[in-house]
């Protein structure tokens, strides 16, 4: 990496309705295919998370999302820093994905979350933190 390069980061998406969680299923030809995972996506040069959020939701779901807050960062284990964003839509009721990215999305609580097999690596780290209260998921609720 050059001198004055940044790392590499990218942003998560949690997007919530009626307290359930909206989880996607990676397609195949994406990098960890057919891992659950919330959606979102690397953080372009010159954008913000937050852009790069309203950017990801509109490729992956074809939803329009405004970013609320950050509330976790993370790395993911090859060094990719996370911006983990909790954003509404008033669009939840027709998401769209892209097949070239999304194979499938689901809503679910946090004890189905919990229950799920192959889920990407940070996404584990991330409900680890919820279930041992080292992130409070009250404030995930948007």
């Amino acid at each position: 990496m050059p001198k004055n390069a940044q790392p590499p980061a990218a942003v998560v998406a949690i997007i919530t309705l009626e307290r359930k969680f909206l989880v996607i299923k990676r397609s195949a030809t994406v990098r960890s295919p057919n891992q659950f995972c919330f959606p979102g996506g690397m953080i372009e040069v010159g954008e913000t998370p937050e852009v790069a959020l309203v950017r990801e939701m509109s490729e992956e779901l074809n939803i329009d999302v405004t970013p609320s807050k950050e509330v976790w960062s993370s790395h993911t284990p090859k060094g990719t820093r996370l911006h983990w964003w909790t954003a509404k839509s008033d669009q939840l009721g027709r998401v769209f994905p892209n097949p070239d990215e999304v194979a499938s999305f689901q809503w679910l609580d946090v004890e189905d979350i919990f229950q799920m097999e192959d889920v990407l690596v940070s996404n584990q780290r991330f409900f680890e933190a919820i279930k041992t209260g080292r992130l409070e998921i009250e404030q995930l609720y948007s």
